[in-house]
């Protein structure tokens, strides 16, 4: 009888032991799988900074009153660095996002053109142009894979420019016209999510700008303004931009 009841205890221990092994076996099938990791999104607000190199091509038709004839046009070529900021906002649906992009630029250099006829027989005038500060706000239209994006922007484009005529000619009359000019710009990139909340991209941009100007003349030596006899400009500006761009995602 003993040896009965202690192979009964060892079959019932043995029992026990495959139950409780089973019951975890299907325990932990029956756990939720482990948490995936998040799908990337781009939706969000943005703030960065940009640089890069921009040219552009300024015709400038000027009517200065002391010019016989006119000066007609001149061609000016604003190159140089372009650094500056921008502001995001987005929103992603599926692959699709859209949203807009407000940048501010500046760093053009200023050119000048010599042995310009402004006053009489004359050739000692000089003009210059500067392109001070330059302004895109956009519409975008991206799609997205991953970590990796590409997409057009459209929308208003402006620019601070500043003329300066000076004709060089005893008592030297001047004039200096510093407006917005303002127009529209086309452009497209591409951006990579190097982290959840850093994005380098490169963009290039295309701007076109036209606008009329008219500014006092004023005589140098008095600093007396010539009364109803402006310069008045037709400026059209043409503007490239290619920069890289590295932007920091504000919300989660």
């Amino acid at each position: 009888m003993l040896r009965l009841h202690l192979i009964l205890r060892s079959i019932a221990i043995g029992a026990g032991l495959l139950f409780a092994a089973a019951s975890a076996h299907a325990g932990g099938s029956l756990a939720p799988p482990p948490p995936e990791r998040p799908a990337i999104l781009w939706s969000g607000v943005y703030v960065g900074v940009h640089a890069g190199y921009a040219w552009s091509d300024m015709d400038w038709g000027l009517d200065y009153p002391f010019a016989t004839p006119i000066v007609s046009s001149r061609n000016f070529d604003n190159s140089g660095a372009l650094y500056g900021g921008q502001v995001i906002l987005q929103h992603q649906s599926g692959s699709w996002v859209y949203g807009i992009d407000v940048s501010l630029s500046g760093g053009f250099d200023e050119d000048t053109r010599r042995g310009v006829r402004l006053f009489g027989n004359s050739f000692a005038g000089t003009l210059s142009t500067d392109i001070e500060l330059l302004l895109l706000a956009t519409g975008r239209l991206g799609y997205a894979w991953d970590r990796r994006m590409v997409y057009v922007k459209a929308g208003y484009a402006g620019a601070r420019i500043k003329l300066t005529t000076d004709d060089n000619v005893p008592p030297d009359f001047v004039s200096q016209a510093r407006d917005f000019h303002n127009g529209w710009t086309v452009g497209g990139g591409f951006e990579h999510m190097l982290t959840d909340k850093v994005v380098f991209g490169i963009e290039y941009n295309y701007i076109n700008l036209n606008d009329n100007v008219t500014a006092p003349i004023a005589n140098v030596n008095t600093g007396a303004l010539v009364t109803n006899i402006p310069a008045r400009s037709d400026v059209d500006t043409t503007i490239h931009s290619i920069m890289a761009r590295l932007s920091v995602k504000l919300n989660r």
